[in-house]
């Protein structure tokens, strides 16, 4: 597994609480596995995949501001400096904490997305607005593909699991993981559009190697 050559390979999602809602975020890492060279064409196979890295999720009643300083910590430092896509979620409560991101000035490309209930994105001032269905499409996508490669020994694992069985049928449960992971995913397959014809089922499941 090759990380590629992208000037920002790094995508997080960060999904906003309330008081009885956690704050999550959740980091993707783009990466590239290949497959030997076809004997004919001397074509390369490829596959994107994403590495979900990183899984926080903040103590219930975190301030804003505390959050943001450990985001400031966190994208301050290699890898992640100035390598990486924030995705936040700027509906209702977001819209001052994505001010107080931009005044902060950290070292990523900023995304807030605004989350509706819609049929079709929109583009508004300084956000865009995206049906909440299209977001857990995208993770759902890279899920049914194979392509979301989650380390066995990644902290709040099982957590997403069991937030991943439990979404479609939920009654007041929490989904923050799922919901910070789901804006990362939508980002990526945003940034880059997968590509059937550079995926080969004959390469070797990189899940094998990912690193923890």
């Amino acid at each position: 597994m090759t990380p590629l050559p992208s000037a920002a390979p790094f995508v997080a999602g960060l999904d906003l609480g309330q008081s009885r809602d956690f704050s999550a975020l959740a980091l993707l890492e783009r990466t590239l596995h290949t497959g030997p060279r076809d004997p004919v064409t001397w074509t390369l196979p490829a596959a994107e995949f994403y590495v979900l890295r990183r899984l926080h999720r903040f103590p219930l009643g975190t301030p804003y501001p505390q959050v943001v300083d450990a985001l400031a910590h966190l994208f301050a430092a290699p890898p992640l400096a100035r390598r990486a896509t924030l995705v936040v979620d700027a509906t209702g409560i977001g819209a001052p904490v994505v001010d107080y991101l931009r005044r902060t000035r950290l070292p990523v490309t900023l995304q807030p997305v605004c989350i509706t209930a819609g049929q079709a994105a929109s583009l508004g001032p300084g956000r865009l607005s995206v049906p909440r269905k299209d977001l857990i499409a995208a993770l759902h996508l890279l899920l049914e593909q194979g392509r979301l490669l989650v380390p066995e020994s990644l902290s709040l694992g099982r957590t997403l699991a069991r937030e991943l069985k439990n979404f479609s049928r939920r009654a007041g449960l929490h989904d923050d993981l799922v919901l910070a992971l789901s804006l990362a995913a939508w980002s990526s397959l945003r940034r880059w559009p997968f590509r059937a014809a550079r995926y080969n089922q004959s390469i070797s499941d990189p899940r094998r190697n990912t690193r923890s």
